[in-house]
């Protein structure tokens, strides 16, 4: 079963070459590599060229938004199996792809998620907190509960029934493409274990204003979807992260 493992990167050559690293010392063999550059400096777009033996598919050109580059690595995706693993995003172990399909394997599933951690900026190994997820309901989405995103390895035909992320939102696409995912109600598995490091500041998270904005998108999503109390349900969303400030505690 082939696994395609999609690499967004734009002006991080230092975060590119952790990840690709971290891409190809995974044991399971049969991985598809797809790095989609967006980078804007020459320099930096020559860093990602001079690897591209270790690369299946490399995609250039500027984006609109990450959004699309990963529509784009969807797009050009051959595995039955897509993961998403941006720029600066390690795997927490050499065998997470290996178990994860061993699980769509053994229990005929359609998705796989788990738990991630967040290290700091300066240093991989230094872990800032834990993000712990859950089995998700059949339910959950009503109620704007998620798993992290990067942890999900998705069937290809659950993006070609589901549809790709929609580009109208600039920080809560990805929210917006699990709510439409989880709605069909796929057989599901929560893996228990932490599947990746990425760094702490994300675009949703690295500063008051784009907290503020991802919420906001975030509230404008639940109501286009016709859930009830969307602004009531974002709040819920935001004290469930406040919580998780004070998960600092790693688990394999």
């Amino acid at each position: 079963m082939k696994v395609s493992i999609i690499t967004t990167v734009k002006d991080d050559a230092k975060g590119f070459l952790q990840t690709m690293q971290s891409v190809k010392m995974q044991d399971y063999s049969n991985i598809e590599y797809i790095v989609v550059d967006a980078s804007e400096n020459e320099r930096l777009k020559d860093k990602c060229r001079e690897h591209i033996e270790k690369i299946d598919v490399f995609i250039e050109g500027a984006d609109s938004s990450p959004y699309e580059g990963m529509n784009r690595g969807i797009d050009a995706a051959a595995g039955e199996i897509i993961a998403l693993l941006h720029a600066g995003d390690v795997y927490c172990s050499n065998s997470i792809v290996s178990q994860v399909v061993e699980k769509i394997t053994e229990n005929d599933i359609k998705l796989v998620y788990g738990d991630i951690v967040y290290h700091s900026i300066e240093d991989v190994e230094k872990t800032v907190r834990v993000w712990k997820s859950a089995q998700i309901g059949s339910d959950s989405h009503e109620n704007g509960i998620f798993p992290p995103h990067t942890s999900l390895f998705i069937k290809k035909e659950l993006y070609d029934r589901v549809g790709r992320y929609d580009l109208q939102y600039e920080i809560a696409a990805d929210s917006d493409f699990m709510f439409r995912l989880f709605s069909q109600n796929p057989k599901s598995l929560y893996l228990h274990k932490n599947i990746l490091s990425m760094r702490v500041g994300g675009r949703s998270n690295r500063s008051l204003f784009a907290i503020l904005r991802s919420n906001i998108e975030f509230c404008r999503m639940l109501r286009k979807h016709g859930v009830s109390h969307p602004f009531l349900k974002t709040l819920k969303k935001i004290f469930s992260k406040v919580r998780q400030l004070f998960s600092k505690k790693d688990h394999q």
